[in-house]
């Protein structure tokens, strides 16, 4: 594709995380000069999917804007996968460390301790 936008990009990822190819999906977003919230959300959701706890918190630890209320789907996902694998405290945490709390990511914490 001779001329690539954030759209293609995205669109690219998404049909990698579809189909289970996480590495491919992984290169795209390494290479990607520029991320909105879509972005990171999609490999965020990937990592947590996949049980790959660390690498979701290490690229959770990495955005640049942890403000954006779209995080909060973002911490629903992982909040959930910490407390289903007996790691609720690391789900605390991170739930303490969120800027904007809201019902999603408060659902999801409560939901973590059930």
């Amino acid at each position: 594709m001779p001329w690539r936008n954030l759209v293609s990009w995205n669109t690219m990822i998404a049909g990698c995380l579809h189909n289970d190819i996480v590495e491919k999906a992984c290169q795209l977003f390494d290479q990607m000069a520029e991320r909105d919230i879509f972005t990171w959300t999609q490999m965020i959701t990937c990592y947590t999917r996949n049980e790959e706890l660390e690498k979701a918190r290490s690229l959770f630890n990495s955005m640049p804007d942890k403000m954006n209320p779209g995080c909060s789907r973002l911490l629903e996902c992982y909040d959930f996968r910490l407390g289903r694998n007996g790691q609720t405290m690391d789900a605390r945490n991170l739930f303490d460390e969120q800027p904007v709390k809201n019902a999603v990511s408060s659902n999801a914490m409560i939901a973590a301790y059930i």
